[in-house]
């Protein structure tokens, strides 16, 4: 029963208790006998109250789910916060497990460093790592991740380093296309790209082919993977095709790295 129709039935119940009343003092009737004129009323009545009473304890029932309702709610959004936490602990210790791997199977000499710092004007071409001059790092030094070349360092204070990505446009990287052998340089592009230029021009060149680092100059090893080829530019410079490559490192999700201990000047 909806609350406006047991007001009504409490206002009929007023009136007929009034009425009894009545009729009791101009009838002279004593109360038994007044009831009884009254019995086809008390039904109804007593149906009406029943189900006012009825309506209070499904009100009550309904609040008590309402109350367990927010509460299951409030547990769920904090399982599911927990679960996210978990999730990227869980990625997090991936990322590190992969990074030790590469450094105890390839380059055992290697610092491990954390990301620290990212200039939010330079985000896609520097990083700051948690390794200085104090920990044996110096100017060129060669910075890896599990999935391969991030850049190299050229800036260094006593606990911390500057490092270039391979991003970076003033970036330039001798490279080699895994597949055919040639030769070319990889530049910094954009924020997610870069463009490796001087492959001679009768080079096949293959989508998605992988772009390593050659090892001719003085900074990067070879055979450090740089990216795969994304598509064929054309010839940009005389005599020579160019090519956008994609790098296979994450930069945005980028948080540790390894400092390969190349001697100073080579």
């Amino acid at each position: 029963m909806s609350p406006s129709r047991f007001l009504l039935a409490v206002a009929l119940l007023l009136a007929l208790s009034a009425g009894l009343l009545a009729v009791q003092t101009l009838g002279g009737m004593d109360g038994a006998e007044a009831a009884l004129h009254l019995a086809p009323l008390q039904a109804p009545l007593a149906r009406a109250s029943a189900s006012w009473t009825d309506w209070f304890a499904d009100l009550k029932r309904l609040r008590s789910l309402s109350d367990r309702t927010r509460a299951l709610e409030a547990e769920n959004a904090r399982l599911r916060l927990e679960n996210e936490r978990l999730a990227s602990l869980h990625r997090e210790n991936q990322r590190l497990g992969a990074l030790l791997k590469l450094r105890r199977e390839h380059h055992p000499k290697a610092l491990t460093a954390q990301v620290t710092a990212r200039d939010p004007n330079l985000w896609n071409s520097q990083v700051i790592l948690d390794r200085g001059s104090l920990d044996g790092v110096h100017r060129d030094m060669v910075v890896v991740a599990p999935e391969g070349l991030v850049g190299r360092v050229f800036n260094v204070g006593p606990r911390a380093c500057r490092v270039r990505l391979v991003l970076d446009p003033r970036t330039a990287v001798p490279a080699v296309l895994a597949d055919s052998g040639a030769l070319g340089i990889v530049y910094g592009h954009d924020a997610q790209t870069c463009t490796m230029k001087f492959i001679e021009h009768d080079v096949p060149i293959r989508e998605g082919e992988m772009v390593m680092t050659s090892g001719l100059g003085e900074v990067y090893p070879r055979g450090i993977p740089l990216g795969r080829v994304t598509r064929r530019l054309g010839r940009t410079e005389a005599l020579f095709q160019s090519v956008q490559v994609l790098p296979q490192v994450d930069f945005g999700s980028l948080r540790q790295a390894l400092l390969l201990g190349r001697p100073r000047g080579g």
